[in-house]
């Protein structure tokens, strides 16, 4: 399959997310990389996906806030975060929201050789190569959408 061809697999799946929740859905795209931030909030944006940029942890923190204190309003259902965002570990925020109940789907970006890959399979996240994440970044959208967003209930 060609990297169209799951590009447009992951815009049929948000068309239909859409359909379902009356809106499209929120991510949360945290990373120190001003380019890589910018580019691949782009793509997101190209497929539909509702885009809130985090340069810095207290943005991430921010958000995760929003989200815990009025979900109708800040809901995120997808993150995509940095092992290396600037401010702390984005795997203590992860967690610490998890605690508190937001459950959003997590794709992980990070290297080969990165110790958070270690704690992302705790939290069961989806890891992406920071590196390739633009190229490759379709594959872990569709496996986190089908996992994480079938598992929701139906909308009232």
């Amino acid at each position: 399959m060609s990297v169209i061809d799951l590009s447009q697999h992951v815009i049929n799946a948000v068309v239909a997310y859409v359909l379902r929740w009356g809106r499209a859905p929120r991510v949360v795209l945290g990373t120190s990389n001003d380019d890589l931030r910018v580019t691949l909030a782009e793509e997101l944006r190209v497929r539909g996906f509702d885009v809130l940029e985090a340069a810095h942890a207290r943005t991430l923190h921010g958000a995760l806030l929003r989200a815990l204190d009025k979900p109708a309003e800040h809901a995120i259902d997808l993150l995509v975060v940095d092992s290396t965002l600037d401010g702390c570990s984005p795997l203590h925020a992860i967690s610490y929201a998890r605690r508190k109940g937001l459950e959003a789907a997590t794709i992980l970006l990070a290297d080969e050789e990165d110790h958070a890959r270690t704690e992302s399979s705790r939290l069961e996240l989806q890891i992406c190569s920071r590196d390739f994440a633009v190229e490759t970044i379709d594959r872990s959208l569709l496996r986190v959408m089908r996992k994480g967003w079938t598992e929701r209930p139906v909308a009232a």
